[in-house]
């Protein structure tokens, strides 16, 4: 769950990111690019917010910062001279992700309780109506009905696509300026791309952002319909077009539920799908040439910064880096993990036995001090381990090893009086139970504590 809310979180800010960048280019993309490429690309925003993209880089290709193993010591240190250290993982923030997927799932649930309801109301209202002239328009079955409670027509149904008709009389004009906008809608798959939106909007409740996308969408959902609509028309025939949504709208606009396709909208955004359904002209070729170019550019560039960051902060350690138990020869622990004053299990075995890499991972430090002896640390970027006290180191600053290396022996140098191994375990930045990974050893914890 973790992961996946953080995986949340990045592709929001991505997403985000990308929608800003459209929004500030449109001053320059409306004049060269069709309304068409505005549609997709805002569908695409928000198809960057939800796919599961995850790239890791080697370390030294990373374009992430990373902080050393002894500058985050120091920092503790310094935070600790002047008040209590608490990590930034503490246990209260694992309550964010059941709180974002408890608010995601209440947002989806409201959707369509308000969807069914919609429907059972169009049931009551409806009845089925011939309509031949709708095979002129698609191949495919298409439901029709006409509803009184309707007063303009709508596209709504995937799997059981469904054209609803209000109860009036229209011409024969009327009937095909509808049919051409609904049937429009109905093979691009326009009510798949509204439960999409939705879908995605549940997911990022908590991003203002998303809701500015959602509106975009759908503002240029309809203008790009009515441009694919009319382009083959003459000016006769698209003045016809403009009045039948005029007509339809006079007789009393309606909201439609967010997951239909409707022909007429809000007054405010009328001026603007007229307008390009008046200037609109072909795009040519090098203009299209450059839309996909800019598109690609955009969309590759947003998922692959994302793919990294998401990488770099929700990998485990993969199968090769199991948790393994660090003394071959002993399962005894002498002192058990305190958080507030031993964040780390003190393991007794004979001395110049064998250490091994609980992890895998880089080794950040081989030293010695007066307090911890021989000591070695490892980071894999999700796990950072303290090996101390021990009586020779193995390995070097710069390798990188296995979960089972051996990478020293155990010891009593530093501040110790007795040969053991000084565990300590860090997880996403907050000190960790060895024994919680620990599960397949049968631990014995002596109450007594020698060292």
């Amino acid at each position: 769950m973790h992961n996946a809310f953080v995986s949340i979180l990045v592709a929001s800010v991505f997403g985000t990111l990308l929608a800003g960048t459209l929004f500030l280019l449109r001053p320059l993309s409306k004049k060269v690019f069709s309304v068409h490429w505005h549609y997709f690309m805002w569908l695409a925003v928000l198809a960057v917010m939800v796919l599961p993209v995850r790239i890791t880089l080697p370390k030294e290709a990373s374009i992430i910062p990373s902080i050393t193993v002894s500058q985050t010591a120091e920092v503790i240190t310094q935070t600790q001279q002047v008040g209590d250290f608490a990590p930034l993982t503490s246990e209260k923030t694992t309550l964010f992700p059941w709180i974002w997927l408890a608010a995601a799932v209440i947002s989806f649930s409201v959707k369509l309780i308000g969807y069914f309801l919609f429907l059972s109301k169009l049931r009551r209202t409806s009845a089925p109506t011939l309509c031949p002239q709708i095979s002129s328009y698609t191949g495919r079955t298409v439901r029709v009905r006409k509803s009184n409670s309707l007063s303009s027509p709508l596209m709504i149904g995937i799997f059981k696509p469904t054209l609803l008709l209000p109860d009036r009389d229209m011409t024969a004009e009327q009937l095909h300026n509808v049919l051409s906008h609904e049937m429009t809608h109905f093979k691009r798959g326009d009510v798949l791309f509204k439960w999409f939106v939705c879908m995605v909007k549940c997911l990022h409740w908590f991003n203002p952002a998303v809701y500015f996308i959602g509106r975009q969408i759908n503002i240029y959902c309809e203008i790009s319909c009515d441009v694919k609509a009319t382009e083959n028309m003459n000016r006769e025939e698209k003045l016809g077009y403009v009045n039948t949504i005029l007509t339809l709208l006079s007789v009393g606009y309606a909201k439609n539920n967010s997951l239909t396709t409707g022909m007429t909208a809000t007054k405010s955004s009328l001026r603007r799908r007229f307008e390009m359904i008046k200037n609109h002209t072909k795009s040519t070729k090098t203009k299209i040439i450059l839309s996909v170019i800019l598109a690609s550019v955009l969309i590759t560039t947003t998922l692959f910064a994302s793919g990294v960051l998401a990488g770099s902060v929700t990998d485990e350690p993969d199968a090769s880096q199991a948790f393994v138990w660090p003394c071959p020869d002993s399962n005894t622990v002498s002192r058990i993990f305190d958080e507030e004053n031993h964040p780390a299990i003190d393991i007794p075995a004979t001395g110049g036995s064998e250490v091994l890499a609980v992890y895998g991972g880089e080794v950040t430090s081989a030293d010695y001090d007066a307090e911890r002896g021989y000591f070695i640390i490892t980071d894999n970027g999700t796990a950072t381990v303290l090996y101390a006290h021990l009586s020779s180191i193995d390995v070097t600053v710069g390798d990188t090893v296995s979960s089972g290396d051996v990478i020293g022996k155990v010891g009593k140098t530093g501040m110790a009086t007795g040969d053991h191994l000084h565990l300590e375990l860090t997880k996403y930045g907050k000190a960790t139970d060895p024994l919680d990974y620990a599960l397949d050893v049968n631990i014995t914890q002596p109450q007594k504590r020698p060292f």
